[in-house]
């Protein structure tokens, strides 16, 4: 019996050798019926495998030749642009506004503050009059006479007195006028009728700050410079000239005497230009612990002609 004609042409059985060439002149037309009933399947077998399993796209070598990058430039210098310079100008004005913020905190009445607070009155010191020598009444005893005894002649009677025990000598009251004295003349200049004022520092050091001020002017209120003022206290004695500042006034002048607001004892008078002729009192007065009263002011103006 003949194979089936479905079996693959591998598997089918091998003829004897007396049938070879039968089967050799026979050959060609059975292989290409074969061949033309070979399943699909079949032919595809026959197919090389780089056509039945192509490759895909990532498995595919790259062929096209490598570029090298560019090199980077190195990195040079940073320049200065216009963003740099707007936040300098913001980093300035900064700085700027704080130390602003802390001199106005520091001097709250300082010009620069446009919402400074008020500036509180003065305080006024008037003078204390010192006191003067009053009269005395003296009491002086005024001598009486004594007895005597005086011998009598004889025909006479004795006369006998009694003396009361209880009587008390009689008292005057005398006045010892003093010697008299030429009045001396008023000094020619005194402090304002308001007195020794206090008032606030005006300059940057604000509280830490202690001094004394004051001007000289004359009857119309005219500046008077060249006058001399000494100043005494504990370890100050100084003389100044009316004139050499004139930042609480004209004819003025300015003596610091410390770093803080503190109450401290002092002595002021004003003398002529030759540093010599006193041209008012002495006056004494007290500097201020407050802040706001640390500039002791001292006016002196002229009330006599000299």
């Amino acid at each position: 019996g003949q194979p089936p004609d479905d079996l693959p042409q591998d598997v089918l059985p091998e003829e004897d050798d007396e049938s070879e060439p039968e089967a050799e002149s026979s050959s060609p037309p059975v292989q290409e019926q074969r061949s033309a009933i070979l399943p699909a399947k079949q032919q595809s077998r026959r197919r090389p495998a780089a056509e039945r399993f192509p490759p895909i796209p990532t498995e595919q070598s790259d062929t096209s030749p490598t570029r090298s990058r560019p090199a980077q430039p190195a990195p040079g210098r940073a320049r200065f642009g216009c963003r740099d310079l707007v936040a300098l100008v913001f980093i300035l004005g900064a700085i700027a506004a704080g130390g602003y913020f802390i001199y106005i905190w520091n001097n709250p009445y300082s010009p620069l503050n446009p919402l400074s607070p008020p500036v509180p009155p003065p305080v006024v010191v008037s003078e204390t009059p010192l006191p003067t020598a009053t009269a005395t009444a003296t009491l002086t005893r005024t001598p009486r006479p004594t007895a005597s005894f005086t011998p009598l002649a004889a025909g006479f009677e004795a006369l006998t007195s009694t003396v009361d025990p209880q009587a008390t000598p009689d008292l005057t009251l005398t006045l010892l006028a003093g010697t008299p004295s030429a009045t001396p003349p008023p000094p020619p200049f005194a402090l304002i009728r308001s007195g020794i004022v206090r008032m606030s520092n005006v300059n940057t050091e604000g509280c830490d700050f202690l001094a004394i001020a004051g001007s000289v002017v004359d009857f119309d209120g005219k500046p008077l410079n060249g006058y001399v003022i000494w100043i005494t206290g504990e370890d100050i004695d100084n003389r100044l000239v009316s004139g050499s500042d004139n930042t609480y006034g004209a004819g003025g002048f300015l003596l610091p005497v410390g770093t803080e607001p503190e109450i401290r004892p002092f002595a002021a008078m004003l003398l002529a230009p030759d540093g010599l002729t006193p041209l008012s009192e002495p006056y004494t007065f007290l500097t201020s612990d407050i802040c706001e009263f640390n500039i002791t002011v001292l006016r002196f103006i002229q009330v006599e002609e000299f």
